[in-house]
């Protein structure tokens, strides 16, 4: 045990020091340590063989006192140097977190401290009692329990402050053996304590209290076995066994073929020779594989050994990065808002729509026409002069290894319309019915789960002259996608001149069909069209009413478009927004579910 403490003692003198580093000559010549004080030899033994060091060559500062990070750090070199032969501990940020991390891994510290505040003596000896293990400490006098006259067996450091009184480490600061524990630790302090840890010819032998009485010995058995664990590449797994007995000793043995191998702490294994053991599995796991088992030894020798414990390694399976639906073209009108989405199988998926910009794809981002840039679905409002107005995307996507993919490019066609829409030269001068302003005549809506299926539907409708606003009433909130169509007329007293939407929080037991009269705005005769809008997407139960009353409040309506957003007033000058029933609120048509703002607007014809 000596030849083991000299060795450990001449490698911490060459690579332990928390103190900043001065050449000295021989001997100590501080002005401020003089040899009639009881710290002179502790100073001159720690100095001289570099356990710490002066300030100056003239000054060691007995009387200054020490951090809770020099305290962890000094703790976690002794720690490792005497596990492993070495320190290979380096700082970190802040300089100090290496230390602590540590000290946490190895069972010296569990809690986090104010680490730039000054430790007092107590919480010194608590974290130093477990800087070397307990056969580095053994008891080499008798200190009672509770025989420290400050230091009661309640006090929350006891156990700690009693271990070093016991291994001869500390004897006090008085003839009494007083601890004083919430005073500051000094340095005169640490470096006999130091001196003391690492030489054990150094230690104070004395006796305090009442002879302990021999208790008998305890049977030596494995009280808890380790478990098997799983764990993934670049996991931290530990194993853990829990026994009785006297002066116990731990070793952990890993299986190498058919045979167990004793183990040390390396970079990813820690707690080699205590009851629980931590292993860091490696990031390239193939052929990883880890079987391990505790042997348990007494103090007078015997030893058992526990039941194999083995490492279960989970292979992750990595999903092939794949764009499983492309972005399609589609068209849209002036002030219509259109969308644009990808599919995409992979781990941790991220999404970047770009458009073309001359020859190159350039990235976008949200503003108040594009919404969506970074997502799997883009959504773009037209500006109102479309004139010149181009819009040619793509997405790359990427997962999270770094891996891309770029979708296929799909174009926004830009619809400008062959007929002529309100105003115009009033009715009944004769103009061609192709030049006639046109209104709507009848609103009605098509959904459906498979968006491609409605596509189709769509083109067949938009072939018969039904007009499709091909955004999704649905948009982001899941359910079937749904799209507003409506049919035109010249007639304006055959137009619909007033729509609201009525919400119901609970599906309704029967609402006729056919027109009734209800309030909004002003009594008229309203028809109810049965398509919920909020269709498989949860929310509030959404439907939109229609009248071709006319009236103080009632004006054919000769445009309809959907807006995404939250701004339908401000992005849309000159429309309408649709409010719900006998109400100033605008109609959010995903009321009460999950998703996107959505805005039914509408143009009037006013008299």
């Amino acid at each position: 045990m000596k030849k083991r403490f000299l060795s450990i003692f001449l490698a911490f003198v060459m690579c332990l020091s928390v103190f900043p580093t001065v050449a000295l000559a021989d001997g100590i010549s501080f002005t401020d340590v003089k040899t009639s004080d009881w710290f002179y030899n502790d100073v001159k033994i720690a100095v001289e063989t570099g356990l710490v060091n002066g300030k100056s060559a003239t000054i060691y500062a007995p009387e200054d006192n020490l951090t809770y990070a020099e305290a962890v750090k000094l703790a976690a070199c002794m720690h490792q140097l005497y596990s492993t032969g070495s320190v290979t501990l380096k700082n970190g940020t802040p300089w100090y977190q290496s230390f602590v991390d540590y000290c946490k891994l190895n069972g010296i510290i569990s809690d986090d401290y104010q680490w730039s505040a000054n430790i007092n003596r107590a919480g010194y000896m608590d974290i130093f009692s477990r800087a070397l293990p307990d056969t580095a400490l053994a008891a080499i006098n008798m200190v009672a329990d509770g025989s420290v006259p400050d230091v009661p067996m309640t006090h929350k450091n006891a156990a700690s402050i009693y271990k070093l009184y016991r291994a001869g480490i500390v004897q006090g600061v008085d003839a009494a053996h007083n601890c004083n524990p919430n005073s500051n630790i000094k340095r005169s302090e640490v470096a006999a304590i130091l001196t003391r840890m690492m030489n054990v010819d150094k230690r104070l032998s004395f006796s305090i209290g009442e002879p302990i009485i021999d208790k008998p010995e305890k049977e030596l058995k494995i009280t808890q076995q380790p478990e098997d664990a799983k764990g993934k590449a670049g996991q931290t797994i530990s194993f853990e066994v829990k026994a009785e007995g006297d002066g116990l000793i731990y070793q952990w043995q890993r299986k190498e073929g058919s045979e167990f191998k004793d183990l040390n702490d390396t970079s990813s294994i820690s707690g080699s020779t205590y009851n629980k053991i931590t292993v860091i599995l490696p990031s390239d796991i193939s052929g990883f594989s880890f079987r391990c088992r505790c042997v348990v030894s007494d103090k007078n020798g015997k030893s058992i050994t526990s039941n194999e414990a083995i490492l279960d390694v989970i292979t992750e399976v990595i999903k092939e990065l794949k764009i499983t639906q492309q972005p399609e073209d589609t068209k849209g009108k002036a002030g219509e808002t259109v969308s644009f989405e990808v599919k995409a199988e992979g781990d941790g998926l991220t999404y970047q729509w770009q458009k073309k910009e001359g020859s190159e794809f350039k990235d976008l981002n949200d503003t108040s026409s594009i919404i969506g840039s970074a997502s799997n679905k883009i959504n773009v409002t037209l500006p109102s002069d479309v004139s010149g107005f181009s819009f040619r995307c793509r997405c790359v996507v990427s997962d999270k290894n770094g891996k891309s993919v770029t979708s296929n490019e799909a174009n926004l066609e830009i619809s400008t319309g062959s007929d002529i829409i309100w105003p115009i030269q009033p009715i009944g001068t004769g103009l061609p019915i192709n030049l006639k302003p046109k209104y709507v005549q009848s609103i009605f809506f098509i959904a459906n789960s498979l968006k491609k299926e409605l596509e189709e539907e769509a083109d067949d409708l938009e072939k018969d002259g039904v007009t499709v606003i091909r955004t999704d009433l649905n948009s982001g909130a899941g359910g079937d996608y749904i799209y507003l169509c409506y049919r035109q007329t010249t007639d304006p007293d055959d137009a619909i001149t007033d729509l609201f939407i009525a919400n119901f929080t609970t599906k309704p037991i029967s609402i006729p069909v056919f027109p009734f009269k209800l309030n909004h705005y002003g009594e008229s005769m309203w028809s109810r069209i049965s398509t919920d809008l909020n269709q498989g997407a949860g929310g509030d139960y959404l439907y939109l009413y229609t009248t071709t009353d006319s009236g103080k409040n009632r004006h054919p309506i000769y445009d309809l478009k959907v807006y995404i957003g939250k701004n339908p007033g401000a992005d849309n000058p000159g429309w309408e927004i649709v409010k719900y029933r006998d109400s100033s609120a605008n109609a959010d048509l995903n009321k009460g579910a999950e998703g996107d703002y959505i805005y039914l607007l509408m143009k009037r014809k006013y008299d």
